[in-house]
């Protein structure tokens, strides 16, 4: 579906590990990517979007930031995923916030996997 079509991309020095899984998974479903317009801003990749500069394949948190005129579409490849780490200095205590976010997001992946 995407084969053809002008794609709205990140800046590679921006988001390199990001910008490599895409391209990696276009390639997988046998699309060369015809990069128009790179940005390095989550909103200016929408922006661009809903301007109608093409399309783009951003991460399921972007969903959550609603722009007039852009649609968001989930891949059908449910291979199609993107690793988080949550990291922290050593020699740092970890806060109490830091350890209840670290619980919720343990609980989370827990909960998705038993689904």
């Amino acid at each position: 579906m995407l084969a053809g079509h002008p794609l709205v991309f990140f800046e590679r020095e921006v988001g390199t590990a990001l910008y490599d899984e895409i391209v990696t998974l276009l390639a997988q479903a046998g699309v060369t990517p015809m990069i128009s317009q790179e940005a390095g801003e989550a909103m200016t990749i929408l922006g661009l979007v809903s301007a109608g500069l093409g399309v783009s394949v951003v991460t399921e948190s972007f969903t959550r930031m609603k722009v007039d005129g852009v649609q968001y579409i989930p891949l059908a490849d449910n291979r199609s995923f993107s690793e988080v780490w949550l990291v922290n200095q050593k020699s740092r205590p970890v806060s109490a916030a830091a350890n209840r976010l670290t619980k919720l997001l343990i609980s989370n992946i827990l909960n998705e996997k038993n689904e």
